[in-house]
């Protein structure tokens, strides 16, 4: 920790490191003696590192809060006084921690840290040197950096994988930054983003959120590199560059933030496919009829053909879920959350539950499932206490809202291949025969007791003897009205069929394991090794080109 200036100053200047922090010694100096008497400037260093663990980022975030808290708290005791204003400066990730302290402390976060001191009303300022509001795009960064993200990124959550664009951690900064300015308005703190006119990593493309947040702007100073933002003595222009940073830090009269455009509070309706479609699957267009145009914004991403294959591997599966987080994030910069609803089948509807639990900031007003592939005991309480499912009323009420689920007769991707990988405990529990079985939360998920008529897209068509089904699903997404009931029973022995590959879904993989070992070993001595060899990685082959097409 390092501080500078007037140590009985009434102003504090909170500067964050980066990752690899540069050298920003002349650049603290200037800070110090740029209002001589008015400023204690400190530094905090973080000491993260882009490998650390995510858990180390958010405890960093607290560790940072807390600091400012004591930094206050020590300063108002030494000088008799309020401390008159913190102003905060990040550089970088620095950026990205001041700004998830100062809406914790603020209490815009889900959980509120536990300073002592109310600092975040005191921040008059928030500066973002070469900070990727959005996050860090991957290829972007070092050679090394990605191979050991590819490598790793299975085992634990890091920090570069957490701040990285599209990440959990950064949606959830982002949304939660966007809903806080949006809610405060002309009390926020003004912010600036300076941009080095030579940086590789952060462009002005990170700092889109800026034209729908109030009391923000954009500050582009050439020359400058990511490192040469605050490592000053190695810019081209040191004192041009000091000019446009002392503007963005210190100058009272510079900047004239525009009106944000405020973001519009017209219902958003996200209509998410499963496997083997992409978003013009015959359902989907249908369905974005009959809930019609304004006042709605209907939406339907998509990530194209998804093998049940590669929804079987969680890499594959996971990495869907970031695609939809950034549909969702850009909607969300220009249409306010609070009327959010989604519909979805299959995988849609993993990527919607994933994104829920992975990010706190996310809610709908109301969902509904149809062959969902999520798991019986998908914690669904725990988002409706969390206020990810429901809305606030006019009158600033909060509503719980509304989760259906719909089951197919004989759904075999749900039935089967989800229940087998459930059953491969303890990997695979993200997904599970929700879509067969229901889900444990009576009160808070509704589901028919009887079934739709067919297969897996059983409940997504009109089927012979019911009302118009994308007429119905538009009903319940549009005004939450009960739909049609189902009057079918699924058959005794596909349950049962179902719950059998469930159960023994560990001796099923060591009967097949074992059989192969056998067969290997009687091909072996019958046609030779290699031949052996050769035949297996043959068969190999054919059974993933089956399984891709599946």
């Amino acid at each position: 920790m390092v501080d500078a200036g007037n140590e009985n100053a009434t102003k504090l200047l909170i500067y964050v490191t980066g990752l690899v922090p540069p050298k920003s010694d002349a650049l603290l100096q200037k800070m110090a003696n740029a209002q001589p008497g008015q400023w204690l400037v400190h530094q905090h260093d973080h000491r993260l590192k882009p490998w650390g663990r995510q858990k180390k980022l958010e405890a960093a975030v607290d560790t940072l809060s807390a600091d400012i808290a004591t930094r206050v708290r020590v300063q108002e005791n030494k000088t008799g006084t309020d401390v008159e204003e913190v102003r905060l400066v990040g550089h970088s990730i620095g950026g990205l921690l001041a700004r998830a302290a100062y809406l914790k402390s603020g209490g815009w976060w889900q959980t509120v840290s536990g300073d002592n001191v109310p600092w975040a009303p005191k921040v008059r300022r928030i500066v973002l040197l070469g900070s990727p509001n959005a996050g860090y795009r991957r290829e972007a960064m070092k050679w090394h950096l990605r191979v050991l993200l590819f490598l790793l990124g299975p085992f634990a959550k890091f920090t570069a994988e957490a701040t990285e664009y599209q990440g959990y951690w950064i949606t959830n900064l982002r949304l939660r930054w966007l809903n806080a300015f949006d809610a405060m308005g002309a009390s926020a703190p003004l912010t600036v983003n300076v941009i080095g006119g030579k940086d590789g990593l952060v462009t002005a493309d990170d700092t889109q959120d800026v034209a729908f947040m109030p009391r923000m702007v954009d500050l582009t100073t050439g020359g400058a590199d990511h490192a040469g933002l605050v490592n000053i003595d190695q810019s081209p222009d040191p004192e041009g560059l000091w000019i446009d940073l002392q503007k963005a830090i210190f100058d009272e009269d510079y900047f004239t933030p525009e009106d944000a455009h405020p973001r519009s509070k017209e219902p958003v309706y996200f209509i998410e496919h499963g496997i083997r479609t992409d978003a013009n699957d015959a359902w989907v267009k249908p369905i974005m009829d009959a809930i019609g145009g304004s006042p709605a914004v209907v939406i339907a991403p998509s990530y194209g053909f998804f093998s049940a294959w590669e929804f079987a591997l969680p890499l594959n599966r996971h990495r869907n879920v970031h695609n939809f987080l950034n549909a969702y994030a850009e909607k969300a910069r220009t249409h306010h959350p609070n009327n959010f609803r989604f519909f979805g089948h299959s995988n849609g509807t993993f990527m919607m539950g994933r994104s829920l639990l992975e990010v706190s900031a996310v809610k709908f007003e109301r969902i509904m499932l149809a062959g969902t592939v999520l798991p019986p005991k998908f914690r669904w309480t725990d988002l409706v206490e969390n206020g990810q499912i429901g809305h606030y009323t006019p009158s600033g009420d909060w509503q719980a809202g509304i989760v259906h689920n719909d089951r197919a007769r004989i759904d075999g991707p749900v039935g089967v291949l989800c229940a087998f990988l459930n059953g491969l405990w303890p990997f695979q529990q993200d997904i599970g025969p929700g879509g067969t079985r229901g889900f444990d939360n009576a009160a808070v998920v509704t589901e028919h007791s009887l079934f739709w008529p067919g297969g897996h897209g059983g409940a997504l068509t009109t089927q012979r003897g019911y009302a118009d089904r994308p007429t119905e699903i538009a009903k319940f997404l549009r005004g939450g009205a009960d739909t049609c009931k189902p009057t079918k029973k699924s058959p005794w022995i596909f349950r049962a069929f179902s719950r059998l590959l469930q159960v023994g879904a560990w001796l099923i993989v060591a009967a097949i394991v074992y059989g192969l070992y056998v067969l290997f070993g009687n091909a072996a001595e019958a046609w030779g090794l290699a031949t052996a060899v050769a035949s297996y990685a043959a068969g190999a082959i054919l059974i993933y080109l089956i399984l891709r097409i599946i």
